[in-house]
């Protein structure tokens, strides 16, 4: 179809000029649809026309949309240019140990873990591994005996009748090994992603479990970071693991059914020429055939589901974003919305289309039978230690605590519960951030009363920073001791304490999120989510700024770049493709709005929950006139609960 209609959204929330309608839509086939180009972008060749019966200068389309999983693909409906790159041949790796005893304890508690999440969805797809590996064997054992069948007919060994009720029955056989082979691979692709779609996901929530539990001085140990990076080195890891585990097992497979089935012919003086020339030239030129490259392009993912999935990966995980994911309580709320993205992908596929072009059909490479599959099968064991090694630390990191001994009581007490604020007590308080010798506090001790207003200046590095994050319990005091409510801080629930705080930090962040999603970050679970993020935006001084965007609060703060052009695109192809590239660009704002969304989420996390309000340096990138106003705001709660300024 032709789309011609208003500019739709891309899902990163910014308006993009060439999509049509269709392409928001999930399935997990291939659809084709024609997208028109707005008249600002055009190829050089010209491609207007002008219907005159309507009054109206239309452009002509310029691409042809397919879908492929999660992935649209926009080829120009323009003549281009064919090239076809020699693929390259990757390396054989060398020969390692593994550790035998770790290595079978991990393997075998893997498999129970993948075979437990769908036992028959696993044994469909080992079932089709194995018959795709002896079917290409059986394969050339039929075309041998036809090829044998052939030169006996033309020598005159074989009388004609014969001959031709043989080759009946050759056909036969040969057309349903063609029929098997066909059905098996496409069964075992359509198996392959559903089982890789399962295994990953399975492990990507619990590794994202794990890790946006994790306490800061957790997260800030290198042996830990070192593990977490090896068990999510790559976001196939555990899919990897068990693809080289079938592999290795359908390698040994067609190896054993390719000697059974040669046996006869390889010392046969009478087929053995015509019969390896044949076995030699005819993988290469399959795989030539196969190779579709030179395909000019532009793919983008355009499934919102996959951009919902990675930004709330990066918010769990990142260490960034690991400091206002704690104070504010959201880890079960990431956790849902990941979750949630993540049952929104379904089966759908992921696979970047410049990788998917072809598969392998089944066909037997006889000349690595015969020269490299030892090296291949040299090169799954220096794998198998690899994939160990990675399975243990895999599980290493499951079994992480969040690293914070939590409390008994709930925060606040029943004495305490109808307090206007939140009393604090330092006493002889020292720290120092885990992995260095310095003390950031020595001995500090200090009182702020319920609804009192404390003001703590200092020079940088002095420790007011430092400070906020005991009270949030971010991290322990190494001696001393802290009391809230004249109770100390330790013996609360930590979830309960963060919960009646509510701390602006100084290097406070944006989510990759829309803008509506960053102030709704200070209280998910808001009854009135659109009228609350307007009067928190309205109170924090960032509403006029967000009504100049032309998507307003649906404005997304850090948009995911995932488009690209094929190599084989041209001059012309690539002059097109910009107006795509234009639509995934960030929104620039200034220090100042930056921090009035700070302070924007700050005022939609007040409620009558919160006992303890926390700014340290609120106005350090605003003007004058906005840092009254914000001032302002803040000391109309005076009195009502306990407010801490921190600044130089």
């Amino acid at each position: 179809m032709v789309n011609s209609a208003s500019l739709p959204e891309d899902p990163t929330g910014v308006p993009t000029p060439i999509l049509s309608e269709k392409h928001q839509d999930s399935n997990d086939g291939i659809q084709s649809t024609i997208s028109n180009q707005e008249s600002n972008v055009r190829p050089k060749s010209g491609g207007e026309t002008n219907d005159t019966s309507q009054g109206a200068t239309t452009s002509k389309p310029l691409f042809r949309e397919e879908k492929r999983g999660i992935w649209t693909l926009y080829y120009p409906l323009i003549p281009k240019k064919w090239m076809n790159p020699f693929p390259f041949v990757r390396l054989a790796h060398g020969w390692d140990k593994p550790r035998a005893q770790g290595a079978l304890r991990d393997l075998w508690r893997f498999i129970s873990e993948v075979f437990a999440l769908g036992p028959l969805a696993l044994t469909m797809h080992l079932s089709l591994w194995t018959v795709s590996s002896v079917l290409p064997s059986l394969k050339l054992k039929s075309d041998s005996n036809l090829l044998e069948l052939t030169e006996r007919a033309l020598t005159g060994r074989v009388e004609r009748a014969a001959a031709t009720e043989e080759f009946r029955y050759r056909l036969i056989i040969y057309a349903t090994l063609w029929a098997i082979d066909l059905f098996v691979t496409k069964l075992k692709v359509r198996s392959g992603s559903n089982v890789q779609k399962m295994v990953e996901s399975h492990f990507e929530n619990r590794i994202f479990a794990v890790q946006s539990r994790l306490e800061l001085r957790t997260s800030e140990d290198p042996a830990f970071e070192s593990k977490i990076d090896r068990a999510a080195e790559y976001p196939w890891e555990a899919w990897s693991s068990l693809s080289t585990i079938m592999e290795l097992a359908s390698t040994i497979s067609e190896v054993i059914a390719t000697v059974a089935v040669l046996k006869g012919e390889l010392i046969s003086a009478d087929g053995v020429n015509v019969f390896g020339v044949w076995a030699l030239c005819f993988p290469l030129l399959t795989e030539f055939n196969e190779y579709r490259g030179g395909k000019v392009f532009y793919a983008k993912i355009t499934n919102s589901n996959w951009f919902k999935k990675e930004a709330f990966s990066q918010i769990g995980t990142w260490k960034h974003y690991k400091q206002e994911i704690l104070s504010f309580g959201l880890v079960d709320y990431i956790n849902s919305k990941y979750t949630q993205a993540v049952s929104g992908l379904g089966d759908l596929k992921t696979e970047n289309p410049l990788y998917s072009w072809s598969s392998d059909g089944g066909t037997v490479r006889l000349e690595r039978c015969l020269r490299v599959r030892e090296v291949e099968l040299s090169r799954y064991d220096s794998d198998t230690t690899d994939q160990q090694c990675g399975m243990r630390s895999l599980y290493e990191v499951l079994e992480m605590k969040p690293g914070i001994e939590d409390g008994d009581i709930n925060y606040p007490d029943e004495e305490h519960a109808h307090n206007t604020g939140m009393a604090i007590e330092f006493k002889n308080v020292s720290f120092g951030y885990p992995f260095t010798s310095e003390k950031i506090l020595n001995d500090l001790s200090f009182k702020i009363e319920p609804g009192q207003l404390c003001v703590i200046v200092g020079e940088n590095g002095c420790g007011k920073s430092t400070t906020i994050n005991l009270l949030n319990r971010l991290y322990d005091c190494d001696s001393g001791e802290i009391y809230v409510d004249g109770r100390p801080i330790r013996d609360y629930k930590v979830s309960t304490l963060r919960a009646a705080e509510n701390i602006m930090y100084q290097n406070y962040c944006y989510f990759p999120l829309t803008i509506k999603e960053n102030i709704l970050m200070g209280r998910p679970d808001s009854e009135d989510p659109d009228t609350e993020i307007e009067n928190a935006a309205k109170l924090g001084g960032a509403y006029d700024f967000i009504q100049k965007f032309p998507l307003r609060f649906e404005t997304n703060l850090g948009p995911v770049h995932s488009g690209y052009a094929s190599t084989a695109c041209g001059k012309d192809e690539k002059e097109i493709f910009k107006s795509m590239e234009e639509t995934e660009k960030s929104v620039q704002l200034s220090g100042g709005q930056w921090q009035r969304l700070a302070i924007t989420r700050s005022f939609m996390r007040n409620s009558q929950q919160t006992k303890l309000l926390c700014y340290d340096e609120p106005s350090a990138s605003l003007d004058p006139k906005a840092e009254a106003g914000t001032f302002e705001q803040l000391r109309n709660l005076r009195g009502e609960k306990t407010i801490i300024f921190v600044t130089q």
